[in-house]
């Protein structure tokens, strides 16, 4: 079993809230793995005969309660739509990666697909594992349908990302100071293409205090 793309499911695919623990570990059967947060969810095409049936901790620990059925909320494959142009995803994952670290950035910021919406912080989580397994180059995003969920898949790994609600007229206006924004995937890449070599401003200390 590939143990860097174990660690990015626990870094990037599992739960942090304690009232849903079974999310917070990975679920181990025979010949795959999945992990999920209630927003993402990765499954992983190789699994553990020891394990089997078990939802593990990263610290080793067993966590009990019943993981949800993810054959259930997955999309058939049938149902699986291009999106039309091929997403460089490379480009992609590097493009979100930048636009998380901009100063005013907010956890709920969108990145916008024609009518799909889906949150930057979420799409980078996922395009991480990917990177992690090596197979984000030959990855492939596709749709299941209007405010249905989207799907990333590659050779080992399929994801589901949750979309987003989000009004057509909002996408790519000036942010609102602490608010969240939309941003097409178009305007995400130029901004990322042109604006990602130049230094974030960097707020000088104690500059709300007058001299």
């Amino acid at each position: 079993m590939d143990k860097k793309i174990i660690k990015a499911m626990y870094a990037n695919a599992t739960s942090r809230d304690e009232l849903h623990p079974q999310l917070c570990g990975v679920h181990f059967e025979e010949n795959r793995c999945y992990a999920s947060d209630g927003h993402v969810l990765t499954i992983f095409n190789e699994g553990s005969k020891s394990f089997n049936g078990k939802t593990i901790d990263l610290d080793g620990t067993v966590i009990e309660g019943r993981f949800p059925n993810v054959d259930a909320v997955f999309p058939a494959k049938d149902q699986w739509k291009d999106f039309g142009a091929r997403i460089d995803l490379q480009q992609l994952q590097r493009a979100c990666a930048w636009q998380r670290r901009r100063i005013g950035s907010n956890q709920r910021d969108l990145v916008v697909f024609g009518d799909i919406g889906l949150t930057i912080e979420a799409l980078n989580r996922v395009l991480l594992i990917y990177q992690a397994a090596g197979e984000l180059d030959g990855a492939e995003i596709f749709s299941t349908g209007n405010n249905r969920p989207v799907v990333v898949s590659s050779g080992r790994l399929k994801s589901l990302l949750m979309p987003a609600l989000f009004e057509i007229k909002s996408v790519d206006q000036e942010r609102e100071e602490g608010c969240p924004t939309a941003i097409s995937y178009g305007e995400l890449i130029n901004d990322y293409v042109f604006n990602s070599w130049k230094r974030e401003p960097v707020a000088e200390p104690l500059a709300w205090l007058q001299s």
